[in-house]
């Protein structure tokens, strides 16, 4: 299980970096908690390409919608292509989704 959940967080890491070189076009998109297609897009992508299950990226990224609001979701994104690290509270989206699509 451990695996699967570091092989989930690397392959969402790659994501991050994916979604930070998209960061620049960040500043005029939405700030509500709808993210724009393509974001999720390159996020799963991203994901997917890191090594996770296309299932368990599109948990991944549904939850961060559902709790976080787009420039949230950015600034996260860059913090993670920065530090290699999200947060506690990504890191337990990404343990539930692994757990779910093992």
């Amino acid at each position: 299980m451990r695996r699967v959940t570091t092989i989930l967080s690397t392959a969402a890491l790659a994501a991050a970096l994916a979604i930070a070189a998209l960061a620049p076009a960040a500043g005029a998109s939405p700030t509500g908690l709808a993210y724009p297609t393509s974001v999720k897009a390159e996020f799963v992508r991203g994901c997917v390409k890191g090594g996770g299950s296309r299932a368990a990226c599109k948990c991944v990224i549904r939850k961060m919608e559902r709790r976080y609001t787009y420039r949230q979701f950015v600034r996260i994104m860059k913090r993670a292509d920065e530090t290699g690290e999200f947060p506690s509270a990504v890191d337990q989206m990404i343990e539930s989704c692994a757990r779910r699509y093992q």
